[in-house]
């Protein structure tokens, strides 16, 4: 998770009122996994991630095991 640096009082509010459920829409790329993941963590949301099972599972993992190495 990066700092948010000018933005981190809205973060910060947004936080406060709880994990907002949002559908996330085919996050086929590393980036777009990371980002509902990262915002997951965060608190900021509750992530339905839409999409092929499959390709967001190997994405998962590929990203997985670069974070472990």
């Amino acid at each position: 998770m990066g700092s948010y640096g000018r933005c981190r009082h809205l973060v910060d509010r947004a936080r406060a009122l709880g994990a907002v459920p949002t559908a996330v829409a085919y996050p086929l790329s590393r980036d777009a996994l990371a980002g509902a993941l990262e915002a997951r963590v965060a608190g900021l949301i509750a992530p339905t991630l839409i999409g092929p099972q499959a390709d967001i599972h190997r994405i998962a993992k590929e990203r997985a095991s670069t974070c472990s190495n």
